[in-house]
């Protein structure tokens, strides 16, 4: 006899995890953030998936499709919802986006002191 304060089967629950990539790139023509070819930023880069390590060529890879080279990548981790919470707006925004799209890119100002900056 089952009693009804046991379940009859397991319930599992899969939940993406998300790493943020620190790093640095160039702009080329036709990024989506329309800053000039050549320029030099600080960028994060968020990946969603169900693998639990790094995926430093997947996440180059998704800068070189936004128009982003020459990837010179810093910091890496896994991201927790619960610390996005504390985030600014954008970065909040492209954690969501992460998680429905696979990836996300944030831009921030050219980098001072570079020749194309």
């Amino acid at each position: 006899m089952t009693s009804p304060d046991y379940p009859t089967h397991a319930v599992h629950s899969v939940r993406k995890l998300v790493f943020m990539y620190l790093a640095k790139g160039t702009a080329e023509a036709d990024n989506p953030q329309g800053h000039p070819p050549g320029e030099r930023h600080e960028m994060l880069i968020f990946l969603a998936g169900y693998r639990n390590d790094y995926a430093w060529d997947e996440a180059e890879r998704v800068a070189n499709e936004q128009h982003w080279v020459d990837i010179e990548f810093g910091k890496a981790g896994r991201v927790a919802p619960e610390q996005i919470a504390e985030q600014d707006a954008t970065v909040r925004e492209s954690y969501r986006q992460a998680l429905e799209d696979g990836s996300a890119v944030v831009v921030y100002a050219p980098i001072a002191g570079t020749d194309d900056a």
